[in-house]
């Protein structure tokens, strides 16, 4: 409409012109005049429509931009798979072979369900729930029935799919991946029952009752011969970290058979290990033995609630060995007191323990009592009485007291956690010991690695004023294991960061420098005064704290070093106090950030970082705003940069057994898109088209850096 409006008036203005004139213009003149108005107007034309016919971006093209989810690598590194779905409708799951670059794809709704390749980079395993049909009119409606989950398992040797409907689930046997495991999907509810085809009303319908049994049915399905074996009523299952046992929790209707399972995987032997008329829940294997817990619930006619005990299983084989823990039987249990469902049950690192939590028990009369006992009135009728029958809800009245260790509001907020708080306490198999570690006095009390010790932190005395002006105090404190006394180690600590991975040791934080404490001598060592030339006081936090720090990346496994960082470099500060090293050298100095210590070590149990070995770090450009990817060498100072561009790269994973990499790369005109790399980075490539529609749109230019 404005292009015609232009037209018309310039071409009146060339009538006006024309009129006006004497003598007349010949008709060459007013030609050449046409021309040059018909040229302007193709210019005018030319600015006003986009090039190449490119569309402009709208809300409804928006909503179909996708994202990408769920990354997987093969520990082999030739295979890689992700999900890329919009937010709202159809996706797919993308399965690429990395040495052929081809793609299997496989249509599905949108979702973020775990993708998973077998230990041995043979098979590839997910769930998937297919797009919804549409109608005629291209619209789903609620009339259509919905399509059912899938597992889809993948030979990718022979590129062989199966796809089995009606499972919610699916898992490889662990390490050994000779089998998997899949979960049943629960029925649909039943349709309106009728009657010569007429629905009964709904008052007539028989209402279903409650189930009474959480368990469901398996199937574990033998990867080789593609033969399959239905497990009935189980609760819980999961194989140990070698796949060489699995252990199911049976929960069927009326208790009926219910117990502990354990199942050979390598003979096919099932054993029940553990049977009674009660409720086997939160099972738990060990961090990296053969061992695991299990908590067994049953009926008592004394306790509000079911009663606890703890079971543990070791040496496992044709007959375990199982140790039960029954507070009943434990004088030395707190009156009134219980196991804890809230809070899991696990074996110590060594196996001489049980760790777990107790919580207060009531018992049934004493909860009868309170569920009939009507609540004092705590309202406040302002104003004339209302008159008999007028109705309308009463007042509620809260009453703040200044001596309140924490506002009315937060009270509110937290008083589902206070009613189910519990206390970490252990049981001790050779002993036969138990032992408290958390009490009213010290709540939060967490065992550290190798659980020798705990550490207890305590909140309660600043509470009080935490809540005025902000900052956050605890007293900490250590804990013995086996006597559960507490002895405190800091009082008033604003910046407790936790414990070394050996367990002996905690750092901390104060006034400008770190220090270390050791569990054992009770000794305090300042371990950033010999620091030079760089500080660990984070100036650009703008919280209400005095010298606040730049927080710390970890620990080196020997508990020797730490590992920090002065907002630019890292550094390796030796615990003893004698001083650091930086490790980056030129991040103050050249304005990049080296953030994070990656070490992809996939046989690894012990936490901490190994100095010893090769390390992976992201670089950031204050100024320039780059991007990248740099290497560590051990006792090489500087950073080998192997990826600096102008982009966003996203975390770094590697494949298990080699060299590797994937990581997003993504500008403001690209997407993010996965990419592939070997160890020097020297090349990449793109292995992922997460919007080819992009191409489409019209888009921005770029972007320009702007210093002031």
């Amino acid at each position: 409409m404005l292009r015609r409006f232009a037209l018309i008036l310039m071409l009146g203005t060339l009538m006006i012109q024309v009129s006006a004139e004497d003598p007349p213009q010949t008709v060459q003149q007013l030609e050449k005049q046409v021309a040059d108005l018909q040229a302007k107007l193709a210019e005018l034309k030319k600015k006003a429509t986009p090039e190449s016919g490119k569309k402009t971006l709208s809300i409804a093209d928006a909503d179909q931009w996708r994202s990408l989810r769920t990354p997987t690598i093969s520990n082999d590194g030739k295979w890689f798979a992700y999900r890329v779905a919009t937010t709202e409708g159809d996706g797919e799951v993308v399965l690429r072979n990395h040495t052929d670059g081809k793609d299997t794809k496989f249509l599905t709704s949108s979702g973020f369900g775990p993708l998973t390749f077998s230990f041995d980079s043979k098979w590839c395993a997910f769930t998937y729930t297919p797009a919804a049909p549409k109608g005629l009119s291209g619209i789903i409606t609620a009339t259509m029935p919905k399509p059912k989950a899938k597992v889809a398992i993948v030979n990718l040797a022979t590129g062989d799919k199966t796809e089995l409907e009606g499972f919610s689930s699916v898992q490889f046997s662990g390490e050994a991946a000779t089998h998997v495991v899949m979960r049943k999907t629960a029925d649909a509810s039943p349709s309106t029952p009728t009657v010569l085809g007429i629905p009964l009303p709904a008052g007539l319908v028989p209402q279903p009752s409650s189930p009474s049994s959480n368990g469901s049915d398996l199937v574990l399905r033998e990867l080789a011969t593609g033969s399959e074996l239905v497990l009935g009523n189980v609760a819980e299952f999961a194989f140990d970290k070698k796949g060489g046992y699995l252990v199911m929790l049976i929960d069927s209707a009326g208790q009926l058979g219910n117990g502990v399972h354990l199942r050979d995987m390598k003979t096919g032997v099932v054993l029940p290990v553990e049977t009674d008329k009660a409720i086997y829940r939160s099972l738990n294997w060990h961090e990296n033995q053969a061992a695991f817990t299990v908590v067994k619930a049953v009926e008592d006619k004394a306790y509000d609630g079911k009663w606890n005990t703890i079971l543990g299983f070791t040496e496992l084989g044709p007959k375990p060995t199982k140790v039960a823990y029954d507070p009943k039987e434990d004088k030395t249990f707190p009156a009134d007191m219980g196991i804890s469902s809230n809070r899991g049950v696990s074996w110590t690192h060594d196996l001489g323990a049980f760790a777990f939590g107790i919580a207060e028990q009531k018992k049934k009369d004493a909860a009868k009592k309170d569920a009939t006992t009507t609540p004092k009135e705590s309202a406040v009728s302002v104003g004339p009485p209302k008159p008999p029958g007028s109705g309308g809800a009463k007042p509620d009245l809260v009453i703040w007291h200044w001596k309140d260790e924490r506002l009315q509001p937060m009270q509110a907020l937290q008083s589902s956690a206070d009613k189910a708080v519990t206390y970490l306490s252990l049981y001790h198999v050779k002993d036969k010991k138990f032992v408290r570690l958390a009490d009213e006095t010290v709540r939060n009390v967490q065992l550290a690695p190798k659980h020798q010790t705990a550490i207890g932190t305590d909140p309660k005395p600043y509470e009080y004023l935490a809540n005025l002006d902000g900052r956050r105090y605890s007293d900490v404190y250590v804990v013995d294991v086996k006597t559960g006394a507490k002895k405190k180690a800091l009082t008033k600590a604003r910046f407790y960061f936790g414990p070394s991975p050996t367990g002996g040791q905690f750092l901390y934080y104060e006034d400008g420098h770190f220090y270390v404490y050791d569990l054992a001598a009770g000794k305090l060592t300042n371990v950033t005064v010999s620091v030079k030339d760089t500080t660990f006081v984070d100036a650009e936090d703008d919280h209400n704290v005095a010298k606040p720090p730049t927080r710390p990346v970890g620990w080196a496994k020997d508990g020797k070093h730490v590992l920090l960082s002065d907002g630019w470099d890292l550094w390796k500060v030796a615990t003893d106090g004698s001083g650091g090293e930086n490790l980056t050298v030129n991040g103050k100095k050249d304005g990049i950030r080296y953030q994070g210590f990656s070490q992809f070590e996939p046989d690894k149990i012990e936490p901490g970082f190994d100095f010893s070995k090769p390390a992976f770090t992201s670089l950031y450009g204050e100024w320039t705003k780059k991007d990248g990817v740099g290497q560590i060498a051990p006792g090489k100072p500087g950073v080998a940069v192997l990826a600096w561009d102008d982009c966003n790269f996203g975390p770094l994973a590697k494949a298990r057994n080699a060299d590797v990499f994937y990581f997003t790369k993504e500008t403001n005109q690209d997407a993010a898109n996965y990419y592939v790399a070997g160890p020097t980075f020297m090349e990449t490539k793109k292995v992922s088209d997460s919007n080819p529609q992009q191409a489409g749109y019209n888009w921005s230019a770029g972007v320009k850096l702007i210093d002031y």
